[in-house]
């Protein structure tokens, strides 16, 4: 306990610098590990977490959204939880999620045939737009849910479930022809967008908010009585 006294008081300048470190570093690392032929580890450090976490990063906040939690230190992810509704902008978040989909689509999608797999790439992203358009909340991660937005249009709504239905057991990289209903969907909303900047509107919370949290993760590593990580599977 002595020992961790010390290490703490020494520590103490290097938590002042922390309250800035989000703002001013730039020195940021994307994390990478493969694990096997199958699996890879990606992620970010803690500093660029939170930079992108307050540029609205569909993927960071997807990550926290996702109903599938492999690690969970019962801190990071509960306390950014708490500050998404005053930090996810949805005028940010519909900026990314339709730079996602314009290029996939003009990539993958405008061709006589075209790999199955990529529609959901432009899809998702769209129907992600839709829900932040009539929620003002980040997208849920689960795509059934997403696109219950787009039930009512029954012609595109079968397709969709017959592009699933192909994908479960189609090759990771088929190629089949392209869905004229899916495609004049996506154009339609692609077209909608066309002059779409990215709003203003202002959010409650502060970078200070965000070095709060890089803090207290920091200072929640030398506390004795930290608790063990819980894994969840599947």
């Amino acid at each position: 306990m002595k020992l961790l006294n010390i290490f703490n008081k020494n520590l103490f300048g290097f938590f002042q610098k922390c309250s800035e470190i989000v703002k001013k570093s730039d020195l940021f690392k994307n994390i990478k590990k493969t694990i096997d032929f199958k699996n890879t580890i990606n992620g970010w450090d803690l500093r660029k977490a939170l930079k992108l976490f307050w540029k609205s990063n569909p993927a960071f906040i997807e990550w926290l959204k996702s109903p599938i939690v492999y690690v969970d230190d019962g801190h990071f992810a509960v306390k950014a939880r708490e500050l998404m509704p005053n930090i996810a902008s949805s005028h940010r978040g519909i900026y990314h999620y339709l730079h996602m989909a314009k290029g996939n689509y003009r990539e993958y999608l405008k061709k006589d045939l075209v790999p199955l797999k990529k529609y959901f790439y432009v899809l998702r992203p769209l129907l992600a737009i839709m829900w932040l358009e009539k929620y003002d909340e980040p997208a849920p991660i689960e795509f059934e849910v997403l696109r219950r937005l787009v039930s009512e249009n029954k012609p595109l709504d079968d397709a969709i479930s017959d592009l699933l239905a192909r994908k479960r057991v189609s090759l990771e990289k088929e190629y089949a022809p392209a869905v004229p209903v899916i495609n004049e969907f996506i154009e339609s909303e692609l077209h909608r967008h066309e002059s779409y900047t990215v709003g203003t509107k202002g959010r409650d919370a502060t970078f200070d908010d965000l070095n709060k949290l890089l803090k207290s993760v920091l200072e929640s590593r030398l506390n004795p009585a930290h608790a063990l990580l819980k894994v969840h599977g599947l």
